[in-house]
């Protein structure tokens, strides 16, 4: 059993509270307000991190690099899997292949998509990427 932090980063600050919204931050709002949560689950242990479906100054979190990378693997050393929301690659711009090309350059190593039809998730690790 491993737990999950959710939903990185900035969630609950979107602008107007809009679910899936923009996040409107300054760095230092952001890194004291938004992410000293995961600062802590971090190094509580929690094994992996969910990003968020909202953005942050305009960039989704999905294909943020400097959050789920710099961030996340680097400053605070998590060596845990960063894990999309369900379905939230399709919220990226670009095509099926280039979406999910986005995420994994930004830091996601498992994309979490819906089924149609079967009511069920399914979870698909990256083939050949370790974390």
């Amino acid at each position: 059993m491993a737990a999950c932090a959710k939903h990185l980063a900035a969630d609950g600050g979107t602008d107007g509270g809009t679910d899936r919204g923009n996040a409107i931050l300054t760095g230092e709002e952001l890194l004291r307000v938004h992410l000293s949560p995961y600062r802590t689950a971090v190094h509580a242990g929690v094994l992996t991190v969910m990003a968020s479906y909202s953005s942050i100054n305009g960039l989704k979190c999905h294909e943020n690099h400097w959050l789920l990378t710099d961030f996340l693997k680097g400053d605070l050393k998590f060596q845990g899997f960063v894990v999309s929301d369900w379905a939230a690659l399709d919220c990226l711009s670009g095509v099926r292949g280039q979406q999910l090309i986005t995420a994994l350059n930004a830091g996601v190593v498992c994309a979490t998509e819906f089924e149609p039809g079967s009511g069920t998730h399914r979870a698909e690790p990256t083939p050949g990427l370790s974390h």
